[in-house]
């Protein structure tokens, strides 16, 4: 069957990318514009569209939590983070998610490098339905990082556990690759 689209291939990919390029660019005025590609987009591509204050936490907390968080990343991105830095990581990005100003420059491959090094494998290795313990401490709290990855944390915010959910990263990955098709 033919594609019936008054839009050539290239045409439909061009706009694909500037519609992509655009909602990179700033999520919260293409979500405004558009709110169900704006929706969608968020969804696909797991970014918060963040608010400019930081709910429990001054500002001054919310920039300390960032700065300390951005040495991690750069530590990881040189593989020179220790396994504790790793979950020391993790615990600001569940801070910060919560809080709502996780920054965008923290990306679902950084927040996987972290949890590769504090798990010791790749959370994409995992066949079924795991939590793994780090800690005897009660859970308060339960934060989603990635799609498929939940922190379960204390009341303090330290790490309890990572629940590991194949099924939810599978899903996202086979989203991604879709849009990987059209991105090309």
């Amino acid at each position: 069957m033919k594609n019936k689209s008054p839009l050539s291939a290239a045409t439909q990919k061009e706009l694909v990318r500037l519609v992509l390029e655009a909602y990179d660019r700033d999520p919260l005025s293409f979500s405004n514009l558009l709110p169900g590609v704006g929706n969608i987009l968020q969804v696909v591509f797991e970014k918060k569209v963040l608010s400019a204050q930081a709910f429990g936490m001054t500002g001054k907390e919310g920039l300390e939590q960032m700065r300390s968080l951005d040495e991690l990343i750069d530590k990881s991105n040189q593989a020179q983070l220790t396994a504790d830095e790793a979950k020391s990581a993790l615990e600001k990005c569940a801070i910060l998610i919560d809080s709502d100003c996780l920054p965008l420059r923290v990306d679902h491959d950084s927040i996987r490098r972290l949890l590769a090094v504090a798990l010791g494998y790749s959370p994409k290795s995992v066949d079924q339905k795991t939590d793994v313990p780090f800690s005897t401490e009660k859970p308060a709290r339960e934060v989603f990082v990635i799609r498929g990855v939940k922190l379960i944390l204390s009341w303090d915010y330290k790490l309890v556990s990572i629940s590991i959910s194949p099924a939810d990263i599978k899903e996202r990955n086979s989203l991604l690759s879709f849009i990987g098709i059209i991105r090309t």
